[in-house]
């Protein structure tokens, strides 16, 4: 697909960039075809929109078992 101008939302626009950074590739097609300039309206929501789809929450109840499996294996992740 190609083409001038694509009008995307937010969420669209960074399930591409998601779908990008995992494939390690960002000139080839993901969600979106290849585009080289952005022109974001609305951009006081960006972060609130990065954050949903970039980012990563950690639960105190998910440190605490990462603690334990650290603890029970005696040998740390690696």
């Amino acid at each position: 697909a190609s083409a001038d101008v694509l009008v995307v939302n937010h969420h669209l626009l960074f399930s591409d960039l998601a779908v990008r950074r995992a494939q390690g590739n960002y000139t080839a097609p993901a969600v979106l075809p290849p585009y080289r300039r952005v022109v974001l309206d609305e951009a006081h929501n960006l972060e609130d929109a990065a954050t949903s789809h970039l980012g990563v929450t950690v639960s105190r109840r998910a440190v605490g078992r990462l603690l334990k499996r650290l603890d029970r294996n005696g040998k740390g992740l690696l």
